[in-house]
């Protein structure tokens, strides 16, 4: 190549190049465009109302959003923090965690870090009663019931009491001759009864 043919060389070059790099970019926004409307659509899918709520939807991996635990789905499953409250949130849960299983003694007593129980109690922790953090449960064959809470009421009878339910101001409606609910522990003191 001769030296007076070097400009025009490079001003074709030059000219090659902005026309490929001109092209790369057209190509490119094509490219991004149909990207947006792959994006688009999906989240489109994604929050489009569902119509079947026995199952989770196909894009519900998280179903309780930042709160969703997790951790393996087993019988420890109440028993996680949830993964978005942070450092401190995380020793607050400990420590309530601490108190959950705790064994509590009728006050007043000869300690005064663990009193305060009472007068009626269903047993001497929450863990006691909510097993695993959960809820309570039925008594097994022979064993004695801590956890099993009953409710005794009666079928609305009267036409205030059908509307209450209707409106759903009410659920159940006390037995004028039973008692509301029942407990099962007390002071050594007092004798067990319904409050």
């Amino acid at each position: 190549m001769r030296i007076s043919a070097l400009p025009a060389y490079f001003g074709s070059l030059k000219r090659f190049l902005v026309t490929l790099m001109l092209a790369s970019i057209c190509v490119a926004d094509v490219s991004l465009a149909a990207a947006d409307a792959q994006v688009n659509s999906r989240i489109e899918a994604v929050i489009a109302a569902t119509k079947n709520f026995e199952k989770p939807e196909k894009f519900e991996a998280m179903q309780a959003g930042s709160a969703t635990s997790l951790k393996l789905v087993n019988e420890h499953a109440f028993s996680h923090n949830l993964p978005n409250i942070g450092f401190e949130g995380e020793l607050d849960f400990k420590l309530g965690n601490a108190l959950f299983r705790k064994l509590w003694v009728s006050s007043p007593s000869s300690t005064k870090a663990s009193d305060g129980l009472g007068p009626y109690f269903n047993a001497r922790s929450c863990q006691g009663c909510h097993l695993k953090d959960g809820r309570g449960h039925p008594p097994a064959s022979g064993e004695k019931s801590v956890s099993l809470f009953l409710r005794l009421a009666k079928a609305a009878s009267t036409d205030e009491e059908f509307a209450a339910l209707a409106n759903k101001t009410a659920l159940v409606f006390p037995d004028p001759v039973m008692v509301p609910s029942c407990r099962i522990s007390r002071y050594p003191a007092l004798s067990p009864r319904a409050i």
